[in-house]
């Protein structure tokens, strides 16, 4: 029952980042979830927030994401260049 709470709080979080206050997220994780004394679900991590209406806003992404990203685009690379 927690999990399905986490997950609709999560969904509810990044829509009203993402549409309200058109901006992105740049380090939602798990690291960035966290409980309020209260016991209420809260994200954090907004020091990488960067909005959509912004023209020269740097869209953050974690070291994870952009390594894995580049790795899937060699390895892709790398196979191509043996068929």
């Amino acid at each position: 029952m927690v999990g399905k709470i986490l997950i609709l709080v999560l969904q509810q979080t990044v829509k009203f980042i993402n549409d309200e206050a058109s901006s992105i997220h740049g380090a939602l994780r798990v690291a960035s979830i966290y409980t309020s004394e209260s016991g209420e679900w809260k994200v954090g991590g907004f020091e990488v927030l960067s909005s959509t209406k912004d023209d020269e806003a740097i869209i953050y992404v974690s070291f994870y994401t952009a390594s894995r990203i580049l790795l899937a685009d060699i390895c892709e690379d790398l196979w191509k260049s043996c068929t």
